[in-house]
């Protein structure tokens, strides 16, 4: 009698497998790890094994690094190498300042400085850090401006520009005396807004007139 022995179940060849991520760029989503092999695997805890048995799935909220060892149906293993940290859900710190806030005739530089790296914005100058937006105001300007980090995290700016003056002050003279006179004379000049003092001048209290007198 010839019996005829096969063998098939013999597997000793461990799993091809590769790693995909739904995002390698810098982000403020979760990001989904999948492990596929060329073959089927075991069930894995805290990972969602696909109805073909081939993928292993997995969502991070966090950056992690990690290693996780896939097993084909036999008990071959592969060891992966999971390593998660493009994550970024912090809030971007910002600091609004000014290159004056008095009373001024010239253009307001506003710089926004962040803790970190943030994106462009049109209309103003990122810094060759990436941390810091400058801008120059020509007139006065109310807005706000939402900075965006790399992930896409934001906070907003809030642009308050009300000491640009670039009007001359309208102004008219008045004199105590237009005739003929044996008396000092005292020359008022009113102005519409307030004015800077001036040597040999008195300001008045509103400091919108000038006032001083003349003996010659």
């Amino acid at each position: 009698t010839q019996t005829i022995i096969r063998i098939i179940n013999i597997d000793k060849i461990v799993p091809d497998v590769k790693v995909s991520y739904s995002e390698t760029e810098i982000t403020n989503k979760d990001v989904e790890v999948k492990i596929t092999a060329n073959e089927k695997v075991q069930e894995i805890e805290g990972w969602e094994l696909s109805e073909d048995k081939k993928t292993l799935s997995k969502t991070y909220t966090t950056n992690k690094s990690e290693k996780v060892n896939v097993y084909d149906l036999a008990g071959n293993n592969s060891s992966v190498d999971i390593k998660v940290e493009n994550i970024d859900k912090t809030v971007v710190n910002i600091e609004t300042k000014y290159s004056t806030t008095k009373i001024t005739n010239e253009d307001v530089e506003v710089t926004i400085n962040a803790n970190k790296k943030i994106q462009k914005i049109e209309g103003w100058k990122l810094s060759d850090d990436g941390k810091t937006l400058s801008k120059t105001y020509t007139e006065n300007t109310e807005e706000k401006i939402s900075v965006y980090d790399l992930a896409g995290n934001s906070a907003q700016a809030n642009v308050k520009i009300i000491n640009i003056d670039k009007i001359a002050p309208d102004v008219k003279v008045t004199y105590s005396e237009t005739g003929i006179t044996n008396k000092d004379i005292e020359v008022k000049i009113i102005a519409n807004e307030k004015v800077q003092e001036i040597e040999g001048w008195k300001l008045s209290e509103d400091e919108k007139t000038l006032s001083k007198t003349y003996t010659t």
